[in-house]
């Protein structure tokens, strides 16, 4: 079976004057689709306006929105012009910029790189210096939302941008695994990963109530280490029920480690009462004979011996 491919959509943001950078990301995109790309079954997808089809009567920037689309990673280039004004930003970039940090911060992505050209330039008009002036205006602001990176030449952007990406693609892949992980755990346990306590108590009810023997294992790892005591204490309850068997070594070692935790302790005796064997009759006698054990507890360890005591001898 051949295995899922992972799009990684690039979108680039730039004024007009870092064309060469723009033509240098998609240089690096496609050397990346032709070398590590491929083993990593990932495919890195660039998108900007060179991709969105003309529509006259519409403003450019509206097209280039409603065409675009979700993407993954941002990158904006700046180098000495900011861009024409736009509504409701002082350029497209800007505009495009501004609507990648806020489903940044609502989604948390896409993945927003910035990068600024350090080469020299000497403003020759009050126009480019005004436009020089607004980059740098712009810069100071990003540099108090997060990091970006300066660039001297052509060539260190080129590098730099591989070196970003290939960085990304690796991560992309290692965080894909670890949610394959997860769900491969989430269907061996039989609940879902996500949700409220309550929600997963009656989960944990439900599947006590209904004999669902194809939950056991998730049920006894929600007994023996969940952070919820309502939801061990259910999970006990709903090991009781279904007649688990492999939940004896957990119900002992919380007789064992919850000195404290009484109801614990007694919902893990009455389980034993109805789960146990032979060798579980000792224990329980034991519990009855307790020092340390709160009268609840011995009273709970009494009732489980007679009961296990009876189911073992009605089998015989």
């Amino acid at each position: 079976m051949t295995k899922k491919i992972i799009l990684i959509k690039v979108f680039v943001a730039s004024p007009s004057d870092v064309d060469k950078e723009r033509k240098k990301v998609i240089s690096v995109i496609k050397g990346l689709n032709r070398t590590i790309c491929p083993a990593k079954k990932v495919l890195l997808e660039f998108v900007g306006w060179e991709s969105v089809v003309p529509d006259i009567g519409e403003p450019a920037q509206n097209t280039i929105d409603q065409q675009i689309g979700p993407f993954d990673i941002f990158i904006g280039i700046m180098w000495k012009r900011f861009g024409e004004p736009t509504s409701g930003a002082g350029s497209g970039t800007e505009h495009e910029f501004n609507l990648a940090y806020k489903k940044r911060m609502k989604f948390g992505k896409p993945r927003i790189l910035f990068y600024f050209s350090q080469r020299a330039y000497n403003p020759k008009t009050i126009e480019e210096t005004e436009q020089k002036g607004k980059v740098i205006e712009f810069k100071e602001e990003l540099q108090r939302r997060g990091l970006i990176v300066d660039y001297k030449t052509l060539k260190d952007f080129e590098d730099i941008i591989r070196e970003h990406l290939t960085k990304i693609v690796l991560s992309w892949v290692k965080k894909s695994k670890k949610k394959k992980k997860t769900s491969k755990k989430k269907k061996t346990s039989g609940f879902p990963v996500h949700g409220s306590i309550r929600e997963l108590q009656k989960l944990i009810i439900k599947a006590g109530n209904n004999h669902e023997t194809n939950k056991e294992d998730g049920l006894i790892k929600f007994a023996g280490s969940h952070k919820s005591g309502a939801i061990r204490r259910s999970s006990i309850v709903a090991l009781r029920k279904i007649g688990s068997t492999k939940a004896q070594s957990i119900f002992i070692s919380i007789l064992k480690t919850e000195y404290k935790n009484e109801n614990l302790k007694e919902s893990a005796i009455k389980a034993l009462g109805e789960t146990g064997g032979e060798k579980t009759i000792e224990t329980l006698r034991g519990l009855t004979q307790s020092g340390t054990m709160a009268r609840p507890g011995k009273k709970a360890a009494q009732k489980a011996l007679a009961r296990l005591k009876a189911k073992l001898a009605k089998a015989k």
